[in-house]
């Protein structure tokens, strides 16, 4: 299977990994938006100021997306005609990990197995804030099931898809609107995906619209000391494996999008015996740096896309929060561009002033936020006012010093959007918690799933459960006041994309757009804003 812009081809699974690649070498070395020569134009600087109609070479007059869009952030907004109190409507994705992997058994009448089924699953979450302007303060609702319990529980809507990398998928990081379309981002197969909904609007369902491989930084080898990635690559950096992203914008009606920002970097020794009687063993040390995850994906409507060398940008964010350059590292879920602000938003997932540990990685959980210019020369780093608060683990009651970046600090940024009206001065965010997930037993996402599998592998230690769980804060982005307290969602799973946009919206029919019809038709531009 092939994705070739946002049309889809199906290929024979046997040629897929070889026609993909082929592809990716083909989208890098067009004239139309890669190639060597435009790569180290662009290494370390960000082409971000350039407008849709020159950032590509030409102009195209129709959209490649095949059903006029319906969701918009105007949709969102609700304002109470007695009271003048706004609500905004939001939807949360989840990335379940390796608990998206479904598998459905087809039964005949005889009670045998006739075909088995892999699709691969996510929920969304839909919800709203309340905004009181007395006290500056917001207030979280869920939707809820209709139940016969006397405890409704937040209602999810369940998608799923079987397109898959290694047998993963599904795993959706991140969700945005981009003209009016609501996006997700697969990170295990590097798959962009349009979110739609059937007539009623009550049910929801995802498209593939394009996949995209990582590639363009790629790997570099080195032995022994003397360590340099600023280099250009040929070829040999082309790689079939899908682009995890990790986190999406627009801006200037082009779709940004990109992964953590952090290189991986795997090191091993090998030995040589000298052939003497007083046999000497002598070591080098080989490290590899992978740094395809600081490269940057910005795609138009047409669904052309351009990579972009982002470690500049990456090391000016971590050079900001004087995080050591070989020592510490830093990681990104959550990215904005900020058109009333002008600025670029971070706001790290995990901040560490030592090195990289799987383990200790989990505890690294940031409450920083970035200002950036759009031309990456001046910062302003803004702390996020979360008092700091005792919970009880699996292990034990740990007190989470989310006030400074302490490595006892679980919560961790993974997503956030712009509250609408505010000039971009409110935003609600994601703060998501990964227990004991290196190395675990398993995944759990319920503590009746623990018990039952605890039941099934005779495992009595919960501390061997990895366990996943999301919150909601608001806070304000300039000063960091937190206007919403963080908020466990009901459900304990991992969300890693959050977007204002009404769920509930019913489809308009199918039809093929021109590209202007479709262009910021909403924008938060056009709300009126009652903050100040």
């Amino acid at each position: 299977m092939c994705l070739l812009g946002f049309v889809t081809i199906i290929i024979p699974s046997s040629d897929f990994q070889h026609r993909r690649h082929q592809r990716h070498r083909h989208q890098r070395h067009s004239s139309l938006d890669a190639g060597s020569s435009l790569r180290r134009r662009n290494k370390g600087a960000d082409s971000s100021s350039s407008s849709s109609s020159s950032f590509f070479e030409d102009d195209e007059t129709t959209t490649i997306f095949h059903r006029e869009p319906y969701f918009s952030i105007e949709d969102s907004v609700t304002i109470n005609s007695n009271t003048n109190q706004r609500s905004f409507q939001f939807v949360a994705v989840t990335d379940l990990d390796k608990l998206s992997i479904v598998h459905n058994s087809n039964v005949d009448n005889d009670g045998r197995v006739t075909e088995e089924e892999t699709v691969y699953q996510s929920y969304l979450l839909p919800g709203s804030i309340t905004y009181d302007s007395t006290n500056n303060q917001y207030t979280m609702g869920m939707a809820e099931t209709n139940t016969n319990t006397t405890t409704a529980t937040p209602q999810l809507r369940r998608i799923t898809t079987k397109y898959n990398e290694g047998g993963r998928g599904g795993e959706f990081s991140e969700v945005v609107l981009y003209q009016n379309h609501l996006l997700t981002f697969d990170d295990r197969t590097g798959g962009i995906f349009e979110i739609l909904n059937k007539k009623d609007g009550t049910e929801s369902y995802v498209v593939p619209r394009h996949t995209i491989t990582e590639g363009g930084s790629g790997s570099v080898s080195n032995a022994g000391s003397g360590i340099n990635n600023d280099h250009d690559n040929d070829d040999d950096d082309e790689t079939a494996k899908g682009m995890k992203w990790e986190w999406a914008t627009t801006k200037d009606n082009l779709l940004y999008m990109g992964s953590m920002g952090k290189e991986y970097i795997t090191s091993s020794s090998s030995s040589s015996s000298s052939s003497t009687s007083d046999t000497s063993t002598t070591s080098a040390m080989s490290i590899d740096i992978d740094t395809n995850k600081l490269w940057i994906i910005v795609m138009d409507l047409q669904g052309r896309y351009r990579r972009i060398d982002w470690s500049t940008q990456y090391n000016f964010v971590r050079a900001a929060l004087n995080v050591p350059k070989k020592a510490g590292y830093v990681t990104h879920e959550a990215i904005n561009w900020s058109s009333y602000l002008q600025k670029w938003v971070f706001l790290p997932r995990r901040i560490s002033m030592l090195p990289y540990d799987k383990i200790q990685d989990e505890h690294r959980g940031s409450n920083k936020l970035v200002l950036v210019d759009e031309d990456f020369t001046t910062s302003q780093v803004v702390e996020i006012q979360i008092p700091p608060k005792t919970i009880t683990t699996s292990a034990d009651t740990i007190d989470i010093a989310t006030n400074t970046n302490d490595p006892g600090s679980l919560h961790g940024f993974s997503s956030f959007a712009f509250v609408p009206g505010t000039n971009d001065r409110h935003a609600i965010a994601v703060r998501s918690v990964e227990e004991n997930c290196y190395g675990g037993a398993k995944i759990a996402i319920s503590t009746e799933t623990v018990a039952a599998a605890d039941a099934a592998a005779n495992i009595e230690d919960e501390d061997d459960v990895c366990q996943q769980r999301s919150y909601i804060m608001v806070f304000d982005v300039l000063t960091g006041k937190a206007l919403m307290e963080e908020t466990k969602i009901e459900h304990n799973m991992k969300f890693e994309g959050i977007e204002f946009v009404n769920i509930h919206t019913k489809p308009k029919s199918k039809l093929t757009i021109p590209l202007s019809s479709s262009l910021s038709s909403s924008s938060p531009e056009k709300l009126v804003s009652s903050f100040s």
